[in-house]
């Protein structure tokens, strides 16, 4: 999807330094030969600017738990010096990083942890020594490996991309939040599917909702217009709504004739595809209920309201 997707590199770094289910808050001590791993890992992604992809991938770090390895620091190619252009060694751009404290080569070092598996080591004179993995090894150890030109050029297979684990975690997140979702009920009210894209899914998927039982359609739409919680926008869901305020609906035989009124289209309109978007939405939205086999929308009494707002068409009044 985007470069920051790879950010989530420093999940299994950090949690092959620590070998636990739960690096936030663990403390250990490992030795192998001449290295000692000593740490008390630091990350709080609520101290770094970040999106809400950026969010899920930092969240999804710190709850990382399927590593049981203790990475070996002989195993990195040591990089001396300062680096000052992270991109000479890796086209990763960096939203966070976790630290630590780490021993190495019998010398104690702050260690900080980067998404493309470089660990910055600075010693208490301020010296610094950068470690990182290069080498066919280490592609276990990681997410996906660390990536340079030469590397790219004559390893390929270590160069993939990871853009499907951006996915993977939303469709995971996605089945649990269904699952915890279809165990609740409310009394007297009627759990109701309201659909919204979500580009990290599919096209058009649904979070629940429940409504009164009186008016189910209407109360559903309604639940479309108020927007998204901060757990739905978590879930990577988009709302497609253009300055939609008030609606309403009907059900003619079996048809659900729909008209909104948007008071603002210059402020919320900004493509063809949003208006597209809304309008699949809220067509999956209705055809859910049985009494409903199709649905017929209007915007501001325009009937093709589509293609009048954005290619300067005849708009056709609202028949309903």
């Amino acid at each position: 999807m985007f470069l920051y997707i790879k950010k989530i590199f420093i999940t299994t770094v950090i949690l092959l330094i620590t070998g636990c289910s739960n690096p936030a808050n663990s403390e250990a001590s490992i030795n192998r030969e001449s290295n000692s791993v000593q740490y008390n890992i630091t990350l709080n992604c609520d101290d770094f600017e970040l999106n809400n992809d950026q969010l899920l991938l930092c969240d999804y770090w710190k709850n990382f738990n399927e590593f049981d390895s203790i990475i070996n620091l002989k195993n990195l190619k040591e990089y001396n010096g300062t680096i000052n252009n992270i991109r000479d060694l890796s086209p990763i751009d960096f939203a966070f990083t976790a630290s630590t404290k780490i021993t190495y080569k019998d010398k104690v070092y702050e260690a900080n942890i980067y998404p493309n598996s470089r660990i910055e080591l600075i010693d208490k004179n301020h010296n610094n020594l950068n470690l990182i993995c290069q080498s066919d090894a280490c592609s276990s150890y990681f997410l996906w490996p660390f990536v340079d030109e030469y590397i790219a050029a004559t390893e390929p297979h270590l160069a993939n991309e990871p853009d499907t684990l951006i996915e993977k975690i939303y469709t995971k997140n996605y089945k649990s939040y269904l699952n915890k979702m279809s165990k609740q009920s409310i009394k007297d009210k009627l759990a109701v599917k309201v659909y919204f894209i979500n580009p990290n899914i599919d096209d058009y998927v649904y979070v629940i909702r429940h409504v009164d039982k009186d008016s189910p359609l209407k109360n559903t739409i309604q639940e479309y217009l108020n927007g998204l919680t901060p757990e739905e926008k978590k879930l990577g869901f988009e709302s497609s709504n253009f300055g939609n305020e008030n609606f309403t609906v009907k059900i003619e035989n079996h048809i659900a004739k729909i008209h909104f009124t948007a008071n603002d289209l210059t402020k919320d309109l900004r493509s063809p595809q949003q208006v597209i978007d809304f309008t699949m939405a809220i067509i999956l939205t209705a055809e859910q209920f049985d009494a409903v086999n199709d649905a017929q929308i209007c915007v501001n009494n325009t009937y093709n309201y589509e293609i009048t707002f954005f290619a300067n068409e005849e708009s056709v009044d609202c028949p309903f």
